[in-house]
């Protein structure tokens, strides 16, 4: 196994460019029998959280978000405290290849992430969002080009200014079951989502891609009608 974790962005965001080029239930395979995936899902996300649109995809290095449901009402801040604002500071952090990963502490009383928020990411580098709660702006998410791909458990228009927050970011959260941890990789598609932690990640990845070419010759040997035993054994794939 070659554990690695990568200090250079550039040779991470050439990782990220294999991993966009694969698909979710591929990784997963790889990670269930790789990597004791199977054990209790440790990798994959609850199938709760969902692709706004059905073909959006995401692939990137995971930033992390930490937030909760409050009541709290704070008045307008100065332009220096919104210079020190937590969530401000979290927005400017954000680097090229990331994938703003959320953990809302199971807030289902108000939207975590919209549009604006997302333009503000993009610009910094996100290419898209993965979120434990709900968002909103649905379609002027479409106005962003290209497309900032969402991921979430449902949406609504209600705003999150006294009903959530956020409380920290680049720390380890848990985002749909799985622990995230920034700088691990990201991968979504309409199948859900998975989590490859970075030590792994060049790995898997490798792995991951000589199962598609196994997929492939298995695919293509079962549209010739072969007999699937055969095709199985001699592919280990099926």
């Amino acid at each position: 196994m070659n554990i690695k974790r990568m200090n250079n962005l550039s040779e991470k965001l050439k990782l990220v460019e294999r991993l966009s080029k694969l698909y979710v239930a591929l990784v997963s395979d790889t990670l269930d029998l790789e990597y004791g995936g199977l054990d209790y899902n440790k990798y994959l996300m609850s199938p709760d959280i969902r692709p706004a649109l059905p073909d959006m995809r995401i692939a990137g290095i995971a930033h992390t978000l930490k937030g909760a449901p409050t009541t709290k009402r704070e008045p307008p801040m100065s332009l220096e405290e919104l210079r020190k604002a937590k969530w401000v500071l979290a927005l400017e952090s954000i680097k090229s290849g990331h994938v703003i990963v959320y953990d809302t502490s199971n807030c289902r009383t108000a939207a975590c992430w919209g549009e604006l928020i997302s333009n503000a990411a993009r610009a910094r580098g996100a290419i898209g969002a993965v979120v434990d709660g709900f968002v909103r702006d649905i379609n002027r998410l479409l106005w962003i080009k290209p497309t900032f791909p969402v991921f979430a458990t449902g949406f609504t228009a209600a705003d999150s200014y006294g009903r959530f927050e956020l409380i920290d970011y680049n720390i380890t959260i848990k985002c749909g079951g799985v622990f995230v941890r920034p700088g691990d990789f990201i991968l979504g598609d309409f199948d859900g989502v998975v989590v490859i932690p970075y030590e792994i990640a060049e790995d898997v990845i490798a792995k991951a891609e000589e199962r598609a070419v196994k997929e492939d010759a298995v695919r293509e040997a079962f549209k010739r009608g072969e007999p699937i035993a055969d095709v199985v054994h001699r592919y280990g794939v099926g």
